[in-house]
C-alpha cells in the first residue's frame, strides 16, 4: 500500500514531511483544514511506520508534501511527453486525501475490528475458566452494544479506502514493471451519459431496499434472540 498508494498512506498518518524512522500517530488533531501546518502529533511509537511499511525502522517514508510536489511535476510532465491537451492545472490540484477523514477513518476501522475481535477472546476466556458466560449480565450488554463493531469496522474501512485513493480513480503504476501511463482522476471519471436522475434513483432505491431489509433483522432478532 506504501507503494501503490503513498499519499493515502502518509495521510493515514498524518505525515506530512518526508522522514526517516517515520513513527506510527496513535493520536493526532489538528484544525480540519486540510493543512498540514494544523496537524499536531500527541502519541506516537517511533518508527513503526517505517517497519509496517518497509520492516526497517529507519526507512525514509515520504510525506504529504513531497508526494504533492513529486505528483505535480509528474502529471505535468506526463501530458507534454505525450501531447495531451492539458484540461487542468497539476499546480492547483491536490494530490492528496483528505487527512482528517483518512487519518480518523483509519483508527476507527482498526479500533472498532480489534474491539470486537477482543470481546471475543474474553467470551473464550471466561468460557474456558467460567465454565459459562451467560452468569454474567455485564458481558452480556457488552456483547449485545459491539453487535455493531464489525458493521463499523467495514463501514469505515470502505470510507478510508474510497476516501483515502483521492484525487485518483487509478492511481498512478509506481511499478516499472506495469502499464505505463495508466492512471485517471475523479475529477476526469464523471460519466457523461449518467445523468443526476438516474443517481438518485440507483441511491433512493438501494437506501429504501435496505431499510427495509434493517427492519426485518430488527424484527427476527427482537423475536429469536
Amino acid at each position: 500500500m506504501f507503494d501503490q498508494q503513498p499519499a493515502k498512506m502518509a495521510a493515514a498518518e498524518g505525515l506530512c514531511e518526508t522522514q526517516d524512522g517515520a513513527a506510527f500517530s496513535i493520536l493526532a488533531i489538528g484544525d480540519l483544514t486540510n493543512d498540514c501546518d494544523g496537524v499536531k502529533h500527541l502519541i506516537e511509537l517511533p518508527g513503526f511506520t517505517s517497519f509496517l511499511a518497509t520492516g526497517d525502522f529507519n526507512a525514509r517514508i515520504r510525506g504529504v508534501d513531497e508526494l504533492q510536489e513529486h505528483y505535480t511535476q509528474w502529471v505535468t510532465q506526463w501530458e507534454q511527453d505525450n501531447g495531451v491537451e492539458a484540461t487542468f492545472d497539476p499546480a492547483d490540484t491536490r494530490f492528496y486525501p483528505n487527512l482528517a477523514v483518512t487519518y480518523w477513518s483509519f483508527r476507527l476501522m482498526i479500533g472498532f475490528g480489534v474491539g470486537s475481535a477482543a470481546l471475543s477472546l474474553a467470551a473464550l476466556w471466561l468460557l474456558r475458566r467460567k465454565g459459562s458466560v451467560t452468569g454474567k449480565p455485564w458481558f452480556g450488554r457488552l456483547a449485545i452494544a459491539a453487535i455493531a463493531t464489525p458493521f463499523l469496522a467495514s463501514a469505515f474501512g470502505w470510507i478510508f479506502t474510497e476516501m483515502g485513493r483521492q484525487p485518483w480513480v487509478v492511481a498512478p503504476n509506481p511499478n516499472s514493471s506495469g502499464v505505463d501511463g495508466v492512471w485517471l482522476l475523479t475529477a476526469r471519471g464523471v460519466s457523461e451519459v449518467v445523468s443526476p436522475g438516474m443517481v438518485w434513483f440507483s441511491m433512493i432505491g438501494f437506501t429504501l431496499l435496505y431499510g427495509v431489509l434493517a427492519v426485518v433483522w430488527f424484527r427476527l432478532m427482537k423475536r429469536y434472540a
